[in-house]
């Protein structure tokens, strides 16, 4: 009886979001594995030791389609998964982040990738520039608060300088219109 093998297994337009390398088998006579046209977004290492140990077997693999999201999860497969020479063309283009939407994975900087969500290095300048704007601004506000308060005390400090002046000069008035107006030298009267 002759033994039956999985050549060909076609799993694409499955919605298929997520691979468990523990559900892998031996590939040996796998020739082609299509995933093509999922929902997956990313591989884990373990499934992609699995998918390199299937190298030696000449297994050809085809995961185009699918929205991968281009960031540090998937770009630790490098690692495991350097390049693989049976990959189809155009098997890991990108559809997230927005940056990278429509760029081939294995073409993008490793650095560049595991940057946070939303960051680049014009946003870097960007958000450089934004902090000085901002330390400048409440520098100035500082200075205004301070310079109004120095304003304002030295304003008080003129005020009261100017009513102690009026002050003093009243008390000599008064103290030299008792001396004149004769009531500290007038004579009682009969």
């Amino acid at each position: 009886m002759a033994s039956t093998a999985l050549i060909f297994l076609h799993l694409q337009n499955n919605s298929i979001w997520e691979l468990d390398s523990s559900r892998f088998g031996d590939f040996e006579n796998m020739d082609y594995l299509s995933l093509d046209n999922n929902q997956l977004t990313y591989i884990d290492q373990a499934t992609a030791a699995v998918f390199k140990n299937a190298e030696r077997y000449s297994l050809g693999i085809s995961l185009s389609g699918n929205p991968w999201t281009c960031d540090c999860k998937l770009a630790d497969i490098r690692n495991t998964w350097p390049e693989h020479p049976l990959l189809f063309p155009d098997t890991f283009v990108c559809q997230a982040p927005p940056k990278f939407k429509n760029r081939d994975f294995w073409y993008l900087n490793q650095s560049e990738i595991c940057q946070p969500d939303g960051e680049d290095e014009d946003d870097d300048k960007d958000d450089d520039d934004d902090e000085d704007a901002d330390s400048r601004m409440t520098m100035i506000l500082v200075v205004t608060i301070v310079a109004s308060i120095l304003a304002t005390l030295v304003f008080v400090i003129v005020i009261a300088v100017i009513v102690d002046c009026c002050l003093r000069i009243r008390k000599k008035k008064q103290h030299r219109t008792k001396s004149v107006g004769g009531h500290d030298n007038a004579v009682p009267m009969d």
